[in-house]
Formats: structure tokens, C-alpha cells, sequence
């Protein structure tokens, strides 16, 4: 092919392929030169093109580098990642890892053996991070009650975008960042994934959620004793093993049984609190009650008086909080009043019983015996004394305890069961005892003692008419000052001794002799003893018997 030209200089544009130009040359005078022959090659441009694909919450991004050319080849070739790093020369597919999220942009540069140098590429890349996510939920929940389950997502380099929420695998509406759920009594299983801006998902948060039914609790607990186990029973519901239960005191005492044993060992006002849990624990439901504890009382009485015929006086000295009073006899006599009256009429001995009791039946008992038996007291001399003036006499009294005697102005002792009577002078001196029993009855006795001036031993009528007719029938003396009668003789006229004694208490004379009544008329007697003051004294004199 000829060119239409015809100058030194030849400019071409062709594609790619082998030309082969030759050139003549004629001088001036038109003789043609040599034919000068040139082949040319023509060669592409190279072309290039990058790809980088990297998988959420990696940081390595796998890069994929191409490159073609036509009549030539690559010479050189790299990748600039877009952190200020450059690839090795000439790479292919290759592995690159960044040290941090982020938007980077490849450069793929190219250049031919010749020379020619493909367009740089470029493929901007995003170093995505996977959103990490977490439910919030403290603890499970009560039937009917609302609970919040809150999403805590982060991401790096990018933002949450949306919320995807499941209830037992089934997809709750909207997008929110938390839920509010209110379910019946069951078990919920939540999950939650999260999306980025950058398109990444997260791995799915599962939160299983035990909604139980709300306990009621209540129990009823009865007063009652210190030292003894309270009586309470459990009526809450449910009321068996599937809840558990925690029961406390005002005094620091702890049980988890269905039904505690609690002791209380000081008396007072005192609270129980029962707190009812549901499996799960989040179901919560409590109640308490005041009870009273009353101390044991003491039954205490005094019997201070029990006398045959009268009220027995008893002294209630019993102690504690006591609301009833219940007294026995041995006898079937009762009382409920705090001081009872009971009367033995019979003579014996007899028990009395006492029960006390607080408002919580708190009780305690006691027993006591008792005789009851009629005063009998015993005095001596047993019947009105003659001494002499400045002449002990030795009285005696049994049958009591205590005794107090009046006058005591003659006597050693007034308050003696046995004091001594003495007096300066002559007269008749009444006495009067009174005397109380170890059971507190009382009694008095009384004598008369007569004083005689000294000298006065015996006191001898001078006369007496036995004749049956009850006065005056016997011939009889009485003694005072003696402390012994040697001999008292009564002699006739004729001498004959018809009548004698030897002590100061026989019934005297009755006019017989021999067992024959003895003549009306005058008899002799005399006498002698001993006195008080251990002087033998003596004495005669006569006595007229009449018919």
C-alpha cells in the first residue's frame, strides 16, 4: 500500500498489530534509491482491574489484582492499601490484614515491559466490624407483671441500625432497643440479633425468661408460753415444695421449713414474718403477725388461818399475768375467785388445790394440806386454885401454839404455855388465856386463883348434912399453900378414927363409918403437911354432923 505522502517524517496510528514500511528515496535528478525496509510491532495499552472482598468483624481483606496486554508483557505491578502500605512488585491474589475498622482505598498500579502504563485502578474497600450484642435482664419475672428485656449492642466504625427480636422463635414487631413483656406463668425464650450500617449481623443473644405465678402467703400463729413451741399453720398458696419459704422473728430466729418450730424464751409482744418465693425467686409475697407471750405465773398461797366451822383464811400470794383462778378441795368445794371461803365442818385433814392461768392458758399449780381440827386446850390446874400469899403456882396450858395471858401482871411470862403465878397479896385473882393454833384459831380459857394471907392451909367447914340431898353431903377442904397433905383424920367421941385422907382432892367424909351412918354431933379432926415453903405445918379443930 502506497501512502499518499511524501515527506521524510510518517505519523501513525494503528491498531494492534506487525506493520512492515518501506521507504524509497529519489534525488533531485530522479534516480531512486534503495528500498529501506522497517517493521513495526504495535502493542495494547495494559488494562487492570482489582477486587477485595473481607467478611464482617475481620480485619483481613482478600484482594484479587488482574492484568492483560497485547504483543507485550506486564513489567512491573503493584497495590497501594490505602494505609500508607505498599504491596511487594508484581502480586496476584494476596491477604492483606489492616490494624484497624475503616474505609481504605485500593490503588492497583500497572506498567507494560515498553513502557506503558495501564490506568491506575481503584476499588474502595470497608474494614467492617461485626456488632456485638447482649440482653439486659436482671432476673425472671411474675405472671401478669411487666418485665423489660433491653438490648446492649456496640460496633466498631459503624452504628446500629436496626433490632430484630424473637419470642419463642416467633418475630416481635417494630425495631426497638427494648421490649416491655407482660405473659402468663411459662418460660420465654428471647433472642436478639443486630444489624450495622455496614450491613453486618450479630451473633444472637438468647435470654430465657421464667414467668411464674405470684404466691400468697399467710399463716396464722396462736399465743401461747414462754419456753414452749409455737403452734402455727401455713395456709399459703401454693403450700408445698414448689416455693420456698423464710421465716424470721422479732428475735432473730430463722427457719425455711413448711411450718417452723419456734421457742421463745422471754415474754412480750413478738412478730413473725413469712416471705413466700416462687421457683424462679422473682415472685415475692410476705405477711407477718403479732403474737403475746406470757411468762409461766407462779401459784403461790398461804393457809393462815383453818379453823373447824368458819371460813379458812388464805393469803393468795401468786405472781405473773394471771386471768383465772380455779380452787379445789379435797372435799369437792370450789371457787374461781382470786381469795376463796371454804368451811370445814368435819374434823381431818384436807388438801386445797390451786390453779392459775394467763390469758394464753400459761398455767401452774400448787397444793397444800391443811387439818382442821376442833381447839382443845388443856389448862392446869384444871380447876380454880387456892395458894397463899407469895406462893408460886406453875399453870400450864397445851392444846395451841401461841398464848397470851391477862392479867399479866403476876405472872413470869404472859406469852408462855407454862408461866408461874405470884402474888405479894391476899385476894381472888381471875385469869383469862387466850390461844391460837398453828392453823390460826383461837381459843380462851379461864380459872380464879385465891390468895390467902399466910398461915391459911386449909379451909375446913364446921359443919355438913349428909342426908342425899346433894348440898352439903360430903365433909370436905380445900387446901391452900400445901405441897403435900401428910394426914387429915376425923375422930368420935370415943377416939375411933372414922374418917381419913391424905390428899387434897378426895371427895371428903360422907357421915358413914364402917358402913353405918354416924350420929348427928360433934367430931374431932386434925391434920398435917407440908407447906410451899417446905415447913411441916398442922392443925385441929371440930365439925358438927347434922341429920
Amino acid at each position: 500500500m502506497v501512502l499518499a505522502n511524501n515527506t521524510n517524517t510518517l505519523t501513525e496510528t494503528n491498531p494492534t498489530g506487525i506493520y512492515t514500511y518501506k521507504l524509497v528515496a529519489t534525488s533531485a535528478q530522479g534516480c531512486p534509491g534503495d528500498t529501506a525496509v522497517k517493521t513495526i510491532t504495535v502493542v495494547s495499552k495494559p488494562t487492570n482491574a482489582i477486587t477485595a472482598v473481607n467478611n464482617c468483624s475481620s480485619k483481613s481483606i482478600a484482594i484479587t489484582a488482574s492484568t492483560t496486554v497485547v504483543n507485550d508483557v506486564i513489567n512491573t505491578h503493584y497495590i497501594s492499601y490505602g494505609d500508607g502500605n505498599t504491596s511487594a512488585i508484581n502480586p496476584h491474589n494476596t491477604t492483606y490484614s489492616y490494624a484497624d475498622y475503616g474505609t481504605y482505598n485500593l490503588k492497583y498500579v500497572v506498567q507494560s515491559s515498553i513502557g506503558c502504563a495501564a490506568d491506575t485502578a481503584y476499588q474502595t474497600i470497608a474494614v467492617k466490624d461485626k456488632p456485638v450484642v447482649s440482653i439486659s435482664y436482671s432476673n425472671n419475672a411474675c405472671t401478669n407483671s411487666n418485665y423489660i428485656l433491653t438490648a446492649n449492642a456496640s460496633v466498631t466504625g459503624s452504628s446500629i441500625t436496626s433490632y430484630a427480636w424473637l419470642k419463642n422463635n416467633v418475630l416481635l414487631p417494630g425495631n426497638p432497643g427494648s421490649i416491655t413483656e407482660n405473659n402468663p406463668a411459662g418460660s420465654y425464650t428471647y433472642k436478639l440479633a443486630v444489624n450495622s450500617a455496614q450491613g453486618c449481623i450479630s451473633d444472637t443473644a438468647v435470654q430465657v425468661v421464667l414467668v411464674d405465678n405470684r404466691p400468697t402467703a399467710g399463716f396464722t400463729a396462736n399465743n401461747d408460753c414462754v419456753g414452749k413451741t409455737i403452734t402455727i399453720t401455713n395456709n399459703s398458696i401454693p403450700n408445698n415444695s414448689s416455693v420456698s419459704w423464710l421465716w424470721t422473728t422479732s428475735e432473730g430466729q430463722t427457719s425455711t421449713d413448711l411450718v417452723p418450730a419456734f421457742i421463745y424464751n422471754t415474754s412480750g409482744s413478738k412478730t413473725i414474718l413469712l416471705k413466700v418465693s416462687s421457683p424462679n425467686g422473682s415472685c415475692v409475697s410476705t405477711t407477718s403477725q403479732t403474737i403475746s407471750i406470757d411468762a409461766y405465773p407462779v401459784a403461790a398461797f398461804d393457809i393462815t388461818e383453818a379453823c373447824l366451822g368458819k371460813n379458812i383464811v388464805i393469803s393468795n400470794n401468786s405472781t405473773g399475768t394471771i386471768t383465772s383462778y380455779a380452787w379445789q378441795t379435797s372435799n369437792a368445794q370450789q371457787s374461781n375467785n382470786a381469795v376463796p371461803q371454804f368451811i370445814f365442818n368435819t374434823p381431818g385433814n384436807y388438801s386445797i388445790k390451786l390453779d392459775v392461768a394467763t390469758a394464753n392458758n400459761c398455767s401452774a399449780t400448787l397444793t397444800k394440806s391443811t387439818p382442821i381440827q376442833p381447839v382443845q386446850l388443856v389448862v392446869r390446874p384444871a380447876i380454880d386454885t387456892n395458894v397463899n400469899v407469895n406462893q408460886p403456882l406453875q399453870l400450864s396450858i397445851t392444846g395451841a401454839a401461841t398464848y397470851s395471858w391477862l392479867p399479866f401482871s403476876n405472872l413470869t411470862n404472859a406469852g408462855s404455855s407454862n408461866p408461874v403465878f405470884k402474888s405479894s397479896i391476899a385476894g381472888i385473882f381471875p385469869l383469862a388465856v387466850q390461844a391460837t393454833t398453828a392453823q390460826g384459831c383461837k381459843a380462851t380459857a379461864s380459872m380464879t386463883i385465891k390468895v390467902f394471907a399466910a398461915g391459911n392451909y386449909l379451909f375446913i367447914p364446921n359443919a355438913f348434912t349428909p342426908n342425899g340431898d346433894v348440898l352439903n353431903d360430903q365433909f370436905n377442904f380445900t387446901c391452900s399453900g400445901l405441897q403435900s397433905l401428910s394426914f387429915f383424920r376425923v375422930y368420935n367421941r370415943y377416939g375411933q378414927t372414922v374418917y381419913q385422907q391424905n390428899n387434897c382432892s378426895a371427895i371428903g367424909w360422907d357421915g358413914t363409918y364402917g358402913g353405918k351412918a354416924q350420929p348427928a354431933g360433934a367430931y374431932v379432926y386434925n391434920w398435917q403437911g407440908v407447906a410451899f415453903n417446905g415447913q411441916t405445918v398442922s392443925g385441929q379443930g371440930t365439925v358438927v354432923l347434922i341429920r
